[in-house]
This record gives structure tokens, C-alpha cells and sequence, in this order.
């Protein structure tokens, strides 16, 4: 265990987030490859960062997407209900199943 200012740990833990390089924070110390426990990161990450950690998890191991609705954004999971067209359950929008677009018309050559 060593000691580092509680401003640099949330600066470190905010740009290995918000910069996407890792879904798993490691210690900012060089010589330290030790990862950050949740505890850490919900002690010392910055809210912001916090969600933006959530998202890349959801988006990466859940295969996650966001609503195509530029004015909703819900984070929404695959469904694997029949059928190529779900829906948003919070803006009701209708989502093509195979590319995660706004349903159309045309014949979508996606592979989902």
C-alpha cells in the first residue's frame, strides 16, 4: 500500500475513464499495476466519470446501445425477442433490430 493525494487519485481514475483506456482502472502510481476495488472508484471517481464507466461496461460485455432518438440517449440492451423491430421504454420510438437504427422501411443488410 502506498499514498497518493486524494486529487490526483480522482484526476487519474477520471482520465483512465473519460479516455476509455481501460474498463478497469489500474493505481496512477508507474510502478503499480494494481486494479482499483469498486470501493476506490465510487470513493474517489468523479460522478460523471462514474457513469461514463457504467455505459462503456454496458456497451462493451452487455453489448449495450443507446437509443437512436438524439433527444432520449436511453441505454438500452439487445432483445432477443422474434421479429426485427423494438422499441424504446422510455421514448416509445420504434428501433431496427438488426443495426440499432430508427426503424425503416428498406431492407437493412446490418449483421446484428
Amino acid at each position: 500500500q502506498h499514498s497518493i493525494c486524494q486529487d490526483c487519485l480522482t484526476l487519474s481514475i477520471t482520465n483512465q475513464i473519460m479516455n476509455e483506456s481501460s474498463l478497469f482502472p489500474k493505481c496512477p502510481l508507474r510502478h503499480c499495476q494494481v486494479f482499483l476495488t469498486h470501493d476506490e472508484l465510487a470513493n474517489y471517481g468523479t460522478i460523471e466519470a462514474l457513469e461514463s464507466l457504467n455505459r462503456q461496461t454496458a456497451y462493451r460485455i452487455l453489448r449495450a446501445f443507446d437509443c437512436p432518438n438524439l433527444e432520449c440517449k436511453e441505454l438500452l440492451l439487445p432483445n432477443h425477442c422474434e421479429g426485427l423491430e423494438r422499441h424504446c421504454p422510455r421514448c416509445s420510438i420504434e428501433i431496427c433490430k438488426r443495426c440499432n437504427l430508427l426503424k425503416h422501411d428498406e431492407d437493412c443488410m446490418s449483421i446484428s
